[in-house]
């Protein structure tokens, strides 16, 4: 007998009827199956390139490709409104609509935007209303549509307002609060309707 042909090598044939030979094979080849070196590279339909049972964190390749989730778009002109808050004393409560456009390219969490809000005796007015430009995100978040951004009025100085809200889909309802983030006692809520993901 000159030796054994084995699936991985030639068998030495002092080692041919060696068991403890045999398992040291046999937990080679578990190890290289394991580790993804066996993996054909391409799975049946050819759709799905061999890289291996796992990836780096132990999750299913397959459930991970699903499970990525596309890149929600809020562009488009929403109606909105905010309300002050208790610090803000005989205003407490009172509620002011407003429009804003928002621009987000196709793909990118970014967006920006124009708010007109109408004129009230406060700031100062162009064309008989206030004007604020906006610059924020939308991302999801433990599947969770959240969008922030801040508010700067155009025409008079004010530090920036922040908002920070969530998107309901079915609804289409943004819902949140706003403040200042260095007097973060004057603040209130806000919501914007008909905002639909493109």
């Amino acid at each position: 007998m000159t030796g054994q042909t084995g699936f991985i090598g030639e068998i030495p044939p002092s080692q041919s009827t060696n068991p403890t030979w045999h398992m040291k094979w046999i937990t080679l080849f578990l190890g290289l199956l394991l580790c993804g070196a066996l993996a054909p590279a391409d799975d049946a339909l050819g759709s799905n390139p061999g890289r291996g049972i796992l990836d780096p964190a132990g999750v299913p390749l397959a459930d991970a490709d699903q499970g990525a989730a596309a890149q929600p778009n809020i562009r488009g002109t929403h109606s909105g409104s905010f309300i002050y808050g208790r610090a803000y004393g005989q205003l407490a409560g009172k509620s002011v609509e407003f429009t804003v456009t928002i621009k987000q390219e196709p793909g990118s969490e970014d967006f920006t935007g124009v708010v007109q809000e109408p004129y009230s005796g406060f700031g100062v007015a162009h064309d008989g209303k206030l004007w604020a430009d906006i610059r924020g995100t939308c991302r999801v978040e433990k599947g969770v549509i959240k969008i922030k951004y801040e508010k700067t009025y155009r025409y008079f100085e004010q530090p920036a307002v922040t908002y920070s809200g969530t998107l309901d889909p079915g609804t289409g309802t943004v819902a949140g609060k706003w403040l200042f983030l260095d007097e973060p006692d004057n603040n209130g809520t806000f919501e914007l309707t008909g905002v639909r993901l493109k």
